[in-house]
């Protein structure tokens, strides 16, 4: 045990421009009142990290400053005022460009914050959580084994979630996706084999120069697509419905009342992804969002406004409104992701968003109200969803939040 300022075991505590680190062992501090058993607090560079145990504060408050990081403790809650952290009463939180977690969360102002093992590691311009938690590398995030994950310029849950590679997005086994039964993005568009929508090149494909969907009705032949039965028609260069069905003019296509808009504020097909104005998704370069009532993300992260997520332990959830996610990651209920309230469910074949989302039954998407959008590097749902701006995350109210000070 460590008595005072002094430590025990080969270990040494070291303090250096950058910041300080005790290594091996663990150390405690009994009149500061706050301790670190088994292994220790570890600080490179801009951030800090735990390895095994997280640590303790018990009594008053103690206070260490180094002249690089500059990290303190007042009263009852740990503070950082340079490139550190702080932690005021129940809750920690940072200011500057970092994030934080009023209530029950984490908060971050400086550079970044790590936890191996057992927390959140965030790394230069970036966050991660190794074996049970996200994970951000460069400008991305992702959740290994059992959450979201984001390479490069996408994102991607494996196992059970969604997937991005490259410029698309993808969900396996219960979601959307390419291959198979799903959604899926390749290059500059986004296609559904077998029970989709397809796009190649700079618009929506299937073979040829037009688009279908085999089974389940739409084909298109020559220059034009119809469909057989319920009446879909295309003149010209373009395809329509007129009444409460889709239409398309010149090089776009939009669904009035009751769908999709395609004009010069609506869908397009850009290198990089796709997006939709005023009424629906929007993706431009690595990210997408939804204004209204969905995700949101800006810069580097993402939050939750309203009712959003929550995360607690290892894990994150949502309730009342969304998604949970307990032990180690994200729960499936019935067939598919499902999300009450606000949010949106994937019944065995598509996705479904209730209320003011969008939803694909059998054979495609579809928006009503307002929709989905994206936009440069990140997804973002106002009044209701998450939403990053800056370079950290955040969720009022019941989960995690980061706000850019």
């Amino acid at each position: 045990m460590i008595h005072a300022n002094r430590m025990t075991g080969p270990s040494q505590r070291q303090v250096r421009a950058t910041g300080w680190q005790v290594r091996v062992t663990g150390w405690q501090l009994r009149w500061t009142g706050w301790q670190v058993r088994t292994t220790a607090w570890q600080v490179r560079g801009t951030g800090w990290q735990v390895r095994a145990i997280a640590g303790q504060v018990r009594v008053t408050a103690w206070q260490v400053r180094v002249r690089a990081t500059a990290w303190q403790v007042r009263t009852t809650a740990w503070q950082v005022r340079t490139t550190g952290w702080q932690v005021k009463a129940t809750a920690w939180q940072v200011g500057a460009t970092a994030w934080q977690v009023i209530g029950t969360g984490w908060q971050v102002r400086g550079t970044g914050w790590q936890v191996r093992a057992r927390g959140w590691q965030v790394r230069g311009t970036a966050w991660q959580v190794r074996a049970r938690g996200w994970q951000v590398r460069g400008t991305g995030w992702q959740v290994r084994v059992t959450g979201w994950q984001v390479r490069a310029t996408g994102w991607q849950v494996r196992a059970r979630g969604w997937q991005v590679r490259g410029t698309g997005w993808q969900v396996r086994v219960t979601g959307w996706q390419v291959r198979g039964t799903g959604w899926q993005v390749r290059g500059t568009g986004w296609q559904v084999r077998a029970r989709g929508w397809q796009v190649r090149g700079t618009g929506w494909q299937v073979r040829g120069t037009g688009w279908q969907v085999r089974v389940t009705g739409w084909q298109v032949r020559g220059t034009g697509w119809q469909v057989r039965g319920t009446g879909w028609q295309v003149r010209g260069t373009g395809w329509q419905v007129r009444g409460t069905a889709w239409q398309v003019r010149g090089t776009g296509w939009q669904v009035r009342a009751r769908g999709w808009q395609v004009r010069v504020r609506g869908w397009q097909v850009r290198v990089t992804g796709w997006q939709v104005r005023v009424t629906g998704w929007q993706v431009r370069g690595t990210g997408w969002q939804v204004r209204a009532r969905g995700w949101q993300v800006r810069g580097t992260g993402w939050q939750v406004r309203g009712t959003g997520w929550q995360v607690r332990g290892t894990g994150w959830q949502v309730r009342g409104t969304g998604w949970q996610v307990r032990g180690t990651g994200w729960q499936d209920r019935g067939t598919g992701w499902q999300v009450r309230g606000t949010g949106w469910q994937v019944r065995a074949r598509g996705w479904q968003v209730r209320g003011t989302g969008w939803q694909v039954r059998g054979t495609g998407w579809q928006v009503r109200g307002t929709a989905w959008q994206v936009r440069v590097r990140g997804w973002q749902v106002r009044a209701r969803g998450w939403q990053v701006r800056g370079t950290g995350w955040q969720v009022r109210v019941r989960g995690w939040q980061v706000r850019a000070l």
